[in-house]
């Protein structure tokens, strides 16, 4: 499920070759400039890359079929190098190059920090990647593509409490803390587990092992939850694996993409994923996707590609129903009509925010096994 080099330079070749077409003659309109801010050389950059992918497919559909009133649709990335600094300079840049609006930034943490300072540029931000509820129920200019922690804690104590586990030991990164500890903490009343103990850790440094070997020794574990990306969570849950743990093991929709499916040996087997993504609710508008990405960058969907995707797509429609470009209007065509997103039909509410199925899954030979609906 990983993109190839190869296939993202073909890609960004037909995307060139159509913009060049376009140019012919003498344009009647500038292009409508679209900025994404997401993390592409910093650590775990990959993800970035998806969000990439996904929204340059958007943009190119919607110029296929004549762009946006009349208007070719660019999509300009820039990269924040997973980095406080590099949040900012990525919004300073694309606000420079004259973006209608900004799609940003890869999670909780580096979204919270550019949100401040897009707000007071007055600016219309959509978060696909930021769950915190430190942004919940604000009235501003910020529309998130994902639900609030508040929703998602509720599923997933609802099937950590299904599984009967009696003493669950909780391993969550902090340098993701807006979302990571946000989630911790409201998960935390719903559980009715007899003993709970954290592990906290940093990515961005060496983990302490022997510390985590011992708190698991000392807790014996019947339940692990893992609030980590990707690749921390697959060597997390092997790690404990070699150790010997063998209980039940539960992932948030951070863990949710292709690429921890790559990564695991043995520990994730069986693992419980709570997922808000559900490919089999929407199959039609999931299958394009998969096949315009397949096509240009050999990529299957996943959380990333298909949010920044929707994103574009939202932005566009706004746009159209506005047939403007300042904050004002484009935030009151955003509260003013339902979108078609990969959720199926949203609306957001009067603060930007969303409603959404929240779903369990299973990893089973590398695969996802979607199952009910948590909460409908």
């Amino acid at each position: 499920m990983k993109g190839s080099k190869g296939g993202v330079i073909a890609y960004l070749l037909v995307v060139s070759l159509f913009i060049l077409s376009s140019c012919g003659g003498p344009r009647k309109h500038s292009p409508l400039k679209i900025g994404l801010a997401v993390n592409l050389s910093g650590r775990e950059g990959e993800l970035g890359g998806y969000a990439r992918d996904g929204a340059f497919l958007a943009a190119s559909e919607i110029n296929r079929n004549g762009g946006v009133l009349g208007r070719r649709v660019e999509v300009l990335v820039e990269d924040n190098a997973n980095t406080a600094s590099g949040v900012i300079k990525a919004d300073m840049k694309l606000l420079e190059k004259g973006v209608v609006a900004i799609i940003g930034h890869h999670n909780s943490w580096s979204t919270f920090i550019s949100y401040t300072y897009l707000k007071e540029k007055d600016v219309i931000q959509i978060a696909p990647y930021a769950a915190t509820t430190l942004l919940d129920n604000l009235d501003d200019n910020m529309f998130r593509l994902i639900p609030s922690n508040s929703i998602i804690s509720l599923g997933l104590g609802k099937v950590i409490n299904s599984a009967r586990v009696e003493r669950l030991l909780v391993v969550y990164d902090i340098s993701n803390r807006d979302y990571t500890e946000d989630l911790f903490v409201h998960l935390y009343p719903y559980l009715k587990v007899k003993l709970v103990r954290a592990f906290r850790f940093s990515s961005r440094k060496p983990i302490d092992w022997n510390f985590l070997f011992s708190l698991y020794r000392s807790l014996n574990p019947d339940g692990l939850l893992i609030i980590a990306s990707p690749v921390f969570t697959a060597l997390i849950a092997d790690r404990l694996y070699d150790e010997g743990y063998r209980g039940k093991v539960f992932l948030t929709p951070w863990s949710h993409t292709g690429r921890i499916l790559d990564l695991y040996f043995r520990g994730l087997e069986g693992a419980k994923v709570v997922v808000f993504f559900n490919p089999g609710e929407n199959p039609k508008r999931i299958e394009k996707i998969r096949e315009g990405l397949k096509e240009h960058v050999e990529e299957d969907i996943n959380l990333w590609n298909t949010l920044a995707y929707d994103a574009v797509k939202v932005i566009c429609r706004a746009v159209g129903i506005s047939g403007s470009i300042d904050a004002k209007s484009l935030k009151k065509a955003l509260l003013s009509t339902n979108f078609d997103t990969v959720y199926g039909r949203i609306r957001f509410s009067k603060y930007g925010d969303i409603n959404v199925k929240i779903y369990e899954a299973e990893i089973k030979n590398r695969e996802f096994v979607y199952k009910k609906a948590l909460i409908p």
